[in-house]
């Protein structure tokens, strides 16, 4: 059975890319903290391209340096590697490790004090008394400007 060179590179290439990729990430996660919210995601977005960049490179220009046999050796590891990379992360993902954050307590709705004699009435005509008494109304005095 004969391997396509091309192939064989286009294998390497990705694989070495990918497992680049995972690297920057798990990185650019250990130089954040859980607090920097959404710019520390962007860091670790942002180390994983940097890693995949690097390992496209390096996938690109190593292969021209490897004769036929090795080449197919080295692209068949890196694409097991891959694979086995992918299905841990998927694995991962799936089962995390640590319990989800419980929820807070839901709250009582406020209640309203009920009519008792040190209670405050909150009728209608209380509502709207109260309303006219803090109103910023301009309200002009008879008398004093003809």
């Amino acid at each position: 059975m004969s391997t396509s060179p091309l192939l064989l590179r286009i294998l390497f290439a990705t694989s070495l890319m990918v497992i680049c990729f995972v690297v920057g990430g798990t990185l650019g996660s250990l130089s954040v903290s859980r607090t920097d919210g959404l710019a520390g995601a962007a860091v670790v977005l942002w180390y994983s391209v940097i890693g995949a960049v690097i390992g496209l490179i390096g996938g690109l220009i190593i292969p021209r340096y490897l004769s036929g046999r090795s080449l197919k050796s080295g692209s068949l590891f890196l694409g097991l590697i891959t694979v086995i990379l992918i299905g841990v992360l998927l694995y991962q993902y799936n089962h995390p490790s640590t319990a989800p954050e419980e929820l807070p307590p839901e709250t009582a709705p406020e209640q309203f004090p009920t009519e008792s004699e040190d209670a405050i009435s909150y009728s209608a005509d209380t509502i709207v008394a109260q309303q006219r008494a803090t109103s910023l109304t301009y309200e002009p005095v008879p008398g004093r400007f003809r």
